[in-house]
């Protein structure tokens, strides 16, 4: 278990709790290091896919890409990423997908298989030929690599299910090769982060900053396991809370 406490002003008796998936390809993380620390890139942001859910949600509907986009750019920074000045320049194209999980008994209609692909569900994983309903769920927010991997504790596995079985804002930010892609069209994924909290008693307003911002250490990361972040609500300059990595047992390399 690895931890870091801060303190926090706003809020701070309803914090948010953010899960974090991370992966990059082989070779990514040394490619950016060097004595004075990351090396910067710079990337162009594009709209992915969006999951508005079973429910209603006036707050999910009504924050249009644009402010997503703005606000993860300020989270971007951290991790030495910057807007590409041109579109011939830039190093990646940063994919946003973004929504809401629904039930496991809805979700064939709601995530169908064509949508699944897009965000990286691996439909190899279940016996059947068929996508399974829940594992599209532990898909989207990354615990069906962390259930392949295994090694979790019956705790570790039961905090993963209860978080499974909640309704959830998440995100997936999927970083492909931009020159690659701009010069060839062949696609090359570099690195992929799904984060996610959980909706119930709150709102995606109030919910994306917090997202953003607990996942934000992660960005072209491979981490092994399921980071767990609290933070603060909304926007605004409360630090980080505790930082909680529940492990898995292999190294993989692969981008689900």
């Amino acid at each position: 278990m690895l931890a870091c406490h801060t303190v926090g002003e706003a809020r701070q008796k309803e914090l948010a709790r953010v899960f974090v998936y991370a992966k990059a390809a082989e070779g990514y993380e040394e490619s950016r290091k060097s004595d004075e620390g990351l090396l910067p890139q710079s990337y162009h942001i594009m709209r992915g896919l969006h999951f508005g859910g079973n429910t209603k949600d006036a707050s999910l509907e009504d924050t249009d890409f644009q402010t997503l986009a703005d606000t993860l750019k300020m989270e971007l920074v951290k991790q030495e990423y910057y807007p590409a000045r041109k579109f011939e320049d830039g190093d990646l194209l940063i994919v946003i997908h973004w929504g809401t999980t629904v039930p496991p008994e809805d979700l064939e209609e709601d995530f169908g298989s064509d949508a699944a692909a897009d965000v990286g569900v691996d439909q190899t994983f279940d016996e059947s030929s068929a996508l399974n309903p829940r594992r599209i769920n532990e898909a989207v927010l990354g615990f069906d690599q962390a259930f392949k991997e295994g090694g979790l504790s019956l705790v570790e596995e039961k905090i993963l299910l209860s978080q499974y079985h909640t309704e959830r804002y998440f995100f997936i930010l999927m970083a492909y090769d931009w020159q690659l892609k701009r010069q060839t069209g062949e696609t090359k994924l570099l690195w992929t982060t799904k984060f996610s909290l959980e909706s119930i008693g709150t709102n995606f307003v109030d919910s994306f900053p917090a997202l953003f911002r607990g996942a934000r250490e992660f960005y072209g990361v491979d981490l092994k396991g399921i980071a767990s972040q609290k933070t603060n609500f909304g926007s605004g300059e409360v630090t980080m809370g505790e930082l909680q990595v529940i492990e898995s047992a292999r190294d993989e390399k692969e981008i689900d």
